[in-house]
């Protein structure tokens, strides 16, 4: 096993800023067993700051009404810049604090402008302590998972952003969903939280 290392941040710089930031990051990396031992690395880094580095991912589930366990599962198809094609996503969307008190209130806005459904019984899936999960490596954005049982069709939804105007909004069979975790075509937040999420539908019984 290599030595244990310690490190600090010796400078970051926005180098550039439109809906992300990218950052110029210098960190200096000493070996644990010999402080005088050290080298010093650039990297890029991106992150929202307009968000907090923050964002909120939500699992909407309807449970089957007939007496069987599972149920149905409420997701979006849209556009993803990254690669450059339609992706599968649960309802996303970064913290406001113009609009958001909190989280959780950045989750039932994004479930209402997204997937328009609103209600249900929710569920944060980190305690409330945790400081998130990291998006990717190379991201200061982190994010919460929430999951919310049985919401309702909302009759008044918010607006949706310019970019997000082409969205589908797609409910799926829980089997088909889970194909959809593995295919290649669902972003990676999403399926930590439906993995997460189906955890918690276990342990109350649901599944």
């Amino acid at each position: 096993m290599a030595p244990m290392q310690k490190f600090e941040m010796v400078s970051e710089t926005a180098v550039h800023q439109r809906y992300l930031t990218v950052y110029d990051r210098r960190i200096k990396f000493c070996a644990h067993d010999n402080p005088a031992e050290c080298r010093v690395l650039d990297f890029d880094v991106v992150g929202h700051p307009r968000a907090n580095f923050c964002f909120a991912v939500t699992f909407p589930f309807h449970p089957y009404k007939d007496g069987r366990k599972g149920g149905e599962v409420t997701l979006i198809r849209e556009y993803a810049q990254g690669p450059n094609a339609l992706a599968y996503c649960l309802p996303t969307g970064g913290l406001d604090p113009q609009r958001h008190a909190d989280l959780a209130e950045c989750a039932a806005r994004e479930l209402s402008e997204e997937a328009w459904l609103a209600g249900g019984q929710w569920h944060r899936l980190l305690p409330a302590d945790h400081p998130g999960m990291p998006e990717v490596k190379w991201c200061m954005n982190r994010f919460v998972p929430f999951l919310v049982v049985d919401p309702h069709p909302d009759l008044n939804p918010g607006s949706r952003d310019a970019e997000e105007a082409s969205m589908e909004v797609l409910r799926v069979p829980l089997d088909e969903f889970k194909r959809m975790m593995l295919s290649g075509e669902m972003l990676l937040p999403s399926i930590t939280t439906a993995y997460m999420a189906l955890d918690k539908l276990k342990e109350e019984g649901l599944l």
